[in-house]
């Protein structure tokens, strides 16, 4: 099998997207953990209304999407 792919390259590219993603991250504050936590009792029938309640963070972009996140086991 044959490919174009050089490793070399494919790391250094690697290397500059991460770098410019933490970059750009900084510029805007990054990440600094939920925006709310929800009650969980009725987060699997009714998220969206739960959602919909959440109040934006002064500073979130308009294009910023609120979303729910979950961990289960054995994912």
């Amino acid at each position: 099998m044959r490919t174009s792919l050089d490793p070399v390259l494919q790391v250094a590219a690697d290397k500059a997207l991460r770098a410019g993603l933490i970059k750009y991250d900084k510029q805007f504050g990054g990440f600094r953990g939920p925006v709310a936590r929800l009650d969980t009792s009725g987060l699997e029938r009714d998220w969206q209304n739960l959602l919909a309640k959440v109040q934006r963070k002064p500073g979130m972009l308009p294009t910023w999407r609120l979303a729910v996140g979950t961990e289960h086991d054995g994912w």
